[in-house]
């Protein structure tokens, strides 16, 4: 026997660990930071993109106040809200600080005696656990909104890192800005003035958010508001567990992991111990060993079964403690093996690393189990104390070659123990409600009047009322004309909504700033629900700016009322608010030229019940948004291993994902080490040889499906390029942000422009469609981001869209003039995207049409998921939701994603490209679709339903239909969950499904 002592564990060790696990004043056993999903965080001080981020941290309570309770008053004094995200590019940071006297006049290090914001984190939790003051690994990050003087002089917002203290003193973005009751802070902090490396997702650290106040002179720090409870002390056991997350704010419980040994060897017929020391396991916690287990060799070459087994403390370890993992997993080959037995014997992979295993054409697992990491619970095998860990190599000595089993990175970790039994609820017994498409649309309301300052009617009796104010630079609101301009209102009655018309014309030479606010608000005492942007918001409070879905609804005890606006430029423009028993859309961004005029257009949406569903469904007829759906579409890219699958591997990847669209990435080559976004791309596939790549790429579609049911597409986005002269080169087009720096999307060298019709950039980057579609072959279209990718607006001189600007929110006068992006590439979009029409490839595109011009176009879109909540997005549009490629590590995982998009009322698209599935699942019943109405749970097309709901489904009619049931692992039942019932000559499908099932009726002629 080899015995190898593993790196000692002291007592003072396993104090920290336990400890790490204990959270300082919160209710909660971890917290988490989400995901920054795509397109970036704009850092402007307009925090209206932040709202789909889902975590918000309140500092409101008088225990928050850990240092100067005494001189605290109350949340009018010191108070806020902060939300974090992270991406590659850094921490994102929003602050909504409430206080009642602002006072920063001080700068740099010193700037910590006066208002600001602070972010602690101790990035390496564990590591020296018994030292607990800062050092390395540990970060201090305040943020000053400065003295926020009007003019703009004064201090000035920064961002200053105490520790580490040899961090460096410049990097990232900050904005701040004042507000009626404190102010706010937008910034990113690069990781590199963290002195560390992007975090990876899932990965934990210890943190906390604190608020400061200093309100008299000399300035001096008189309150100290921090998410924890603990009196303040800046020590590493104060801070409390976090998580980087996904985009839904999502992730496992922080590992808390202690390395016992960093690598060990186990020669055939061998044993190998290592030892540790751990505490009494703290109620709620699951004590855990980890390892990595293979045969070193030059290449991968399969696993050897029954080859390893692990004791603790002379008990064996049995398969059934195995966490990590499925005990038997399906090979790329088409093989099922076990990997762990019953007995506890693990079948270890031949290869030089566990990430070369993982990424073997044959031999690496489906569903991304990784092929050489095990994890076992050690519950009742541990003691408290000192334990041995003996891994038993099972290879017989007279087995020929090297059997030695390398063991790496062998941790004792503790986890929040979470319970893996879900308990479903079965199908429903008795009565099931009847769900059928509404078919008649008689007018909603009554007692129709309106003036220049108000729109009026009644719904089931019920007065409502739409405001409207206009601002002037005279700094006054006007209910109609003022001095700057002339108004007048049109009102068109419609059955299900009031159409509004007003326009504004300018009575002189000079551009007038005209902000636009539409506002109904019946009072708190009969509002009983609010929703922005299709987001339902408890509070009753919030703010949006969400051109995709404008919208703004509430409901009374009997009824409900929504607005959104219609034309282009408020669409644009758009933001939505809600407070005080009232909602309202609203431009705050429109700049009427001189001598100009303008038709502001709006609806107003009164439904006669209280349900959102309704006014979205109402208002989906509105836009005429209910077209054909025809496209199902994955992702695909044709590289290693896909390049090295079989022809019936990669024909099984389409065909069980049901799809007749795939789309290919951007990597026949790097761009001087970078993934070659834009114009890059056009010079590299002046190579031969990587235009070949994209030709062979289609061939292999063409091989595989020789019927031609699956189109090939390039991936395409028009507005980032990476090739460092052409900031230069396209000097005109940059996308430029207030303070007149060149924006990027997530890394610096993603620089971003702005394309016309007209300028060069344009002209360039609209010659990658026919680069696609003819020199390379593509015979299907996928376009990226179009409608602006990250940012509203940019500050490009000489590039003004005519209608746009800053505009002072008090004085309500011009500030300067900017554009915005969707609005001044508007021509260029729709000219190309009618050029793809035209040609007749199927086409597909990211993101719900920002304009009324584009959405009249009638082409199929999906909202990115990774915030599930962005389906809301795509309410007013094609309902898809892209698969989250953020969470998506297994067939199941997509299909659980896709019966939440169906809680959104949305269809789906494959995201994942290293989900290869085993089976066909629901997708293969979803497409065509035409929508008739989008409900929670289901949607109703004139093809077929979909839905993860039982009811009672029709349309309304004597339709034959067919019913696919799938169970909770997307897999075809044999259908006794549903069945077809006749009631009044009308056919119906009746579906009584257990939680997590779901069915499509697919419709038949009657």
């Amino acid at each position: 026997m080899n015995r190898q002592a593993g790196a000692a564990v002291f007592w003072a060790l396993v104090g920290a660990l336990v400890l790490a696990l204990a959270p300082a004043g919160s209710g909660e056993d971890y917290s988490v930071i989400p995901m920054d999903v795509d397109p970036p965080l704009v850092v402007d001080g307009d925090l209206a993109d932040w709202s789909n981020v889902p975590v918000v941290f309140e500092l409101v309570r008088p225990e928050q106040v850990s240092a100067g309770a005494a001189r605290w008053s109350g949340p009018a004094d010191l108070s806020g809200r902060v939300r974090l995200a992270w991406r590659d590019a850094g921490l994102f940071v929003a602050a909504e600080v409430t206080d009642d006297r602002l006072s920063q006049t001080l700068s740099g290090g010193h700037m910590w005696k006066g208002d600001h914001v602070s972010v602690l984190m101790d990035l390496t939790p564990g590591v020296e656990p018994g030292r607990t003051g800062f050092g390395a690994g540990q970060v201090h990050i305040g943020m000053s909104p400065g003295s926020l003087e009007a003019d703009g002089s004064g201090v000035q917002a920064e961002i200053v890192i105490w520790s580490p203290t040899d961090a460096p003193t410049s990097g990232g973005q900050i904005v701040a800005r004042r507000t009626a009751d404190g102010y706010v802070i937008e910034a990113v902090v690069p990781w590199e003035r963290f002195g560390t490396q992007a975090p990876r997702q899932y990965q934990d650290v210890n943190f906390d958010v604190a608020l400061s106040d200093a309100d008299g002179q000399p300035p001096e720090q008189e309150t100290w508001m921090t998410l924890g409870t603990e009196p303040w002390e800046r020590r590493r056991t104060r801070l409390m567990p976090c998580v980087f997350g996904d985009g839904n704010g999502q992730a496992p419980a922080p590992v808390r992991s202690l390395a016992i040994a960093a690598k060990a060897t186990v020669a055939a017929a061998q044993g190998t111990e290592v030892t540790f020391t751990a505490p009494e396991v703290p109620e709620g916690k699951a004590p855990l060993l980890f390892f990595q287990a293979r045969f070193d060799r030059p290449r991968v070459g399969g696993y050897a079964a029954r080859s390893l087994r692990v004791e603790v403390n002379g008990r064996p370890v049995e398969g059934s403690r195995l966490v990590n993992r499925p005990r038997s997993s399906m090979t790329m080959g088409g093989r099922e093996s076990v990997f762990v037995a019953p007995d506890g014997a693990m079948t270890v992979p031949y290869a030089p690393s566990g990430e070369a295993f993982d990424k073997h054409p044959h031999y690496s697992l489906l569903n991304n189990v990784k092929g050489c990491e095990f994890e076992f619970n050690l519950a009742g095998l541990l003691q408290a104390g000192e334990n041995t860990v003996r891994f038993v190599n099972m290879v017989q000595a007279a087995t020929p070659g090297d059997m030695t089993i390398t063991l790496e990175d062998i941790e004792f970790r503790l986890k929040v123990h979470v319970e893996t039994t879900r308990v479903f609820r079965p199908a429903p017994t008795g009565e099931l409600p009847v769900y059928e498409p509404q078919r008649e649309f008689p007018t909603t309301y009554a007692g129709l009047s309106h003036d220049d300052g108000a729109v009026r009617f009644t719904v089931n009796g019920e007065p409502f009322e739409v405001t409207g104010a206009f601002s002037a630079p005279d700094g006054k609101l006007y209910g109609g004309a003022s001095p700057s301009y002339g108004f007048r209102r049109v009102v068109v009655p419609h059955p299900e909504w009031i159409e509004v018309r007003d326009t504004f014309t300018n009575l002189g030479a000079e551009h007038v700033p005209v902000m636009q606010t539409y506002r109904c608000a019946p009072g708190p005492e009969r509002v009983t629900g609010v929703w922005l942007a299709g987001i339902r918001l408890p509070s009753g409070v919030g703010s949006m700016a969400i051109p995709e879905q404008p919208s703004a609804f509430l409901t009374t005890a009997g009824s409900g009322v929504g607005m959104l606006p219609l034309n282009d430029v408020f669409r644009v423009h758009v933001d939505q608010s809600a407070g005080d028993g009232g909602i309202a859309i609203a431009d705050r961004h429109f700049v009427l030229k001189g001598g100009g005029e303008y038709t502001a257009e709006w609806a107003i949406v009164p439904v006669t019940q209280p349900d959102s569903w309704r006014f979205i469904n109402a208002t989906r007829r509105l836009l005429e948004v209910n077209f054909p759906m025809t496209i199902l579409s994955a992702f695909l890219d044709y590289r290693a291993p896909v390049t090295q699958w079989t022809p019936e591997q990669y024909r099984h990847f389409i065909e069980r994902k049901s799809v007749n669209v795939v789309s290919d990435g951007l990597y026949c080559a790097k761009w001087q080490g970078r993934v070659p976004q834009g114009l890059a791309f056009h010079e590299l596939v002046k190579d031969p040889k990587n235009a070949q790549f994209y030709r062979d790429a289609h061939r292999r579609v063409r091989e595989a499906f020789p019927d031609g049911s699956v189109a090939y597409a390039i991936y395409y986005h028009c507005y980032i390029d990476v090739m460092d002269e052409n900031v230069e080169t396209y000097r005109d087009c940059r996308r430029l942000d207030a303070s007149g720096k060149q924006m990027s999307y997530s890394l610096p060298h993603y620089y971003l422009y702005v394309p016309t019709l007209e300028n060069a950039f344009g002209k360039a980057i609209g010659a990658g469609i026919d680069l696609r579609l003819d020199e390379l072959g593509a015979n299907a279209f996928y376009w990226d981001e179009y409608n602006q990718s990250r940012g509203d607006y940019t500050y490009t001189p000489g590039l003004w869209d005519g209608c746009s600007g800053d505009i002072d929110g008090k004085t309500y006068t011009l500030t300067r003039l900017k554009s915005a992006v969707h609005l001044v590439s508007l021509p260029f979009l729709e000219h190309h995207i009618r050029r793809i029409r035209d040609r007749g490839v199927p086409a597909f595109y990211n993101g719900a049409p920002m304009s009324r011009t584009l959405a009249r176009l009638k082409f199929q879109a999906f909202t990115e998921t990774g915030s599930i909540t962005n389906c809301h997005r795509m309410l007013l549009y094609t309902p898809i939701a892209l698969g989250d490629h953020l969470t998506e590590r297994s067939q199941q995982d997509c299909y659980e994603v896709m019966l939440k998009a169906l809680d959104w009322g949305c269809l789906y698209a494959w995201y994942s490209r290293t989900v290869y599935p085993t089976h066909p699942t629901i997708t293969e019943h979803m497409f065509p679709s035409t929508p008739i109405e989008l409900h929670e749970g289901f949607l109703m097309a004139e093809e077929r339903i979909v839905t993860n709901r039982s009811g009672l489904f029709g349309w309304g009619d004597d339709s034959a239909m067919a019913i696919h049931v799938y169970d909770r692992e997307g897999r075809r039942t044999a259908g006794e969950e549903g069945r077809q019932v006749r009631r009044d000559g009308r056919t119906l499908a009746e579906l009584r499904l257990p939680e997590g099932y779901a069915a499509v009726v697919v419709r038949g002629r009657p």
